[in-house]
């Protein structure tokens, strides 16, 4: 269940994956990074999130969406005038 102001944060795998470490321990590391980064803008956050990728040779996409308000989806979409 989302609300605004939640983050939904994407990324691929050359953002976590390192050789010899396990992917959960660099998901939960990630998480908390997450948490410490969250008074961060929109920007700023891909920024630095592009920016932990350090010497790691796979590439990196990184989407970051902001929910700034629940949607009103008329009745019938179809007919919206």
């Amino acid at each position: 269940h989302l609300e605004p102001g939640d983050r939904i944060v994407l990324f691929t795998d050359g953002l976590v994956e390192v050789r010899g470490r396990s992917i959960a321990t660099s998901l939960d590391e990630l998480a908390g990074w997450l948490d410490e980064m969250a008074h961060l803008d929109l920007e700023q956050l891909v920024a630095a999130m592009a920016g932990r990728r350090d010497r790691r040779e796979d590439d990196v996409a990184v989407l970051v969406a902001h929910l700034i308000a629940r949607a009103t989806v008329p009745e019938s979409p179809g007919l919206v005038h």
